[in-house]
């Protein structure tokens, strides 16, 4: 299935905005409600939900539990969230740290860091190892996902190592380009890059 780039990153927005409401005891919800939170249109969440199936009824709207329920599984997030975090496990924890990955379906399990000892050093318990021993453990741990974090572990070896342990899916937080072997999908956001972007559209936007 072919599914545009804006209307994935819609769908993550559409989950973090169920579990809002799920928190706040609503049962139910509407498309309106659902723009309205995040400054869409009602057509559009309808038409990026319709894209996987049936999900409301006319006059009900969705069943918030539910639909959330069904975004988890269409974004393969339930019981397949394992993480390994290739870095400085404080850049990826100011970013959203270990717990809060947790609730959205992602569970940390190692770090690989050439420096690392024992835990992260920030009160939460995941194991540290150096990068050497990725081939051994992550088979061990089941994850499939990766986030490198610093740009000296963004190397060509690193990603074979990842992929010989079963990594498919890779999120690169360097500003370095990485050859992607095949049967593995990586995506790169660049921090600054995307700061120097949101700075040139706030300039011209008071210019």
């Amino acid at each position: 299935m072919v599914v545009p780039k804006a209307a994935l990153e819609r769908l993550t927005r559409y989950r973090r905005c169920l579990e809002r409401l799920m928190l706040a005891g609503r049962t139910l919800t509407s498309s309106r409600e659902i723009a309205e939170h995040l400054e869409l249109t009602p057509a559009t969440v309808r038409k990026d939900l319709a894209r996987f199936g049936h999900f409301g009824s006319p006059g009900t709207g969705y069943q918030v539990g539910r639909l959330a329920a069904a975004i988890e599984d269409i974004l393969a997030v339930r019981g397949r969230g394992g993480v390994v975090v290739l870095g400085s496990g404080s850049l990826v924890g100011g970013i959203a740290g270990p717990e809060d990955l947790l609730e959205n379906g992602f569970h940390v399990m190692a770090r690989f860091d050439p420096t690392a000892q024992g835990t992260n050093g920030n009160g939460a318990d995941v194991p540290a190892y150096h990068p050497s021993q990725i081939r051994a453990l992550v088979p061990r741990l089941g994850a499939r996902l990766a986030i490198i974090a610093t740009p000296d572990l963004a190397s060509p070896r690193i990603m074979e190592d990842l992929a010989a342990a079963g990594i498919t899916g890779v999120l690169n937080l360097t500003a370095v380009p990485l050859h992607t072997p095949l049967g593995m999908t990586c995506r790169r956001i660049d921090i600054c890059s995307e700061l120097a972007q949101l700075s040139f559209r706030l300039h011209h936007q008071t210019a």
